[in-house]
């Protein structure tokens, strides 16, 4: 609705330019009129089809984690925020880490992430986000088969930006049957609320160990709650000095 509203309102624009025109007898005047409203239309027509490329603006983001099996909170979990955009680039666009946040769980399970705002730059667009929950000896988020599941990457946005624990409905992936076959449907969800399955097996636990993001040292400074922990539990898990694992120093 919006975007129908600026295209109007820039039509309406380039109506009333098209007017003083006609009132014009300098063709100078009429050049600069001509460039100016172009440079308008052309200004709206980016900001229809790539969003606001010039600042890159995302809410703030909460929750709350809990234990799949008892429904008590899950303490000490950590929450990492990866802000991406897609680089317009030759011959195809690229993927690129922007910045990364964290958050850790309080004693009643909830975070919050604070709203990012930066400076986009120019050929960038499609602005997300990629969210990760863990905690050592628990599934991780997504990827577990707990709630929510079925989340794009948009749906993501969307659970974790409004109030905690608030009901309404979503659409997500939706798993149909066991031979994988899903689809896009809306269901109720209680906003911000993460269920973490207790892991019983060290397989599992190996299994559900995550990556940070990125790969620069810069990148693994900004994760230094999620690196800490998974450095914990590769000592748990293979007994072993993990103290120089994605190292930043």
């Amino acid at each position: 609705m919006e975007d129908i509203e600026a295209l109007i309102s820039g039509l309406k624009i380039l109506y009333e330019g098209l007017k003083i025109m006609n009132g014009l007898k300098s063709k100078s005047a009429i050049c600069f009129i001509v460039v100016l409203f172009l440079v308008i239309f052309a200004g709206i027509l980016i900001a229809l089809n790539f969003g606001n490329w010039i600042i890159y603006l995302k809410p703030e983001f909460k929750g709350k984690v809990i234990d799949a099996e008892t429904r008590e909170p899950v303490e000490g979990a950590v929450v990492m925020v990866a802000y991406k955009r897609e680089q317009l680039a030759i011959p195809h666009s690229t993927s690129m880490l922007k910045n990364i946040r964290e958050a850790v769980t309080k004693e009643d399970g909830t975070f919050i992430v604070p709203a990012y705002t930066s400076v986009a730059g120019p050929l960038s667009f499609d602005f997300y986000v990629r969210f990760l929950i863990y905690k050592p000896g628990y599934g991780r988020f997504p990827g577990q088969k707990a709630y929510p599941l079925g989340l794009t990457i948009t749906d993501e946005e969307t659970f974790f930006s409004k109030e905690t624990g608030g009901k309404g409905e979503i659409v997500m992936r939706v798993k149909l049957d066991e031979t994988g076959i899903s689809e896009r449907k809306k269901v109720s969800v209680e906003f911000g609320i993460v269920e973490l399955q207790k892991l019983k097996t060290r397989e599992e636990r190996i299994k559900a160990k995550p990556s940070p993001e990125g790969w620069k040292r810069s990148d693994y400074k900004k994760q230094r709650n999620l690196i800490k922990a998974l450095r914990g539990e590769r000592q748990y898990l293979f007994s072993e000095d993990a103290s120089d694992l994605y190292s930043w120093e």
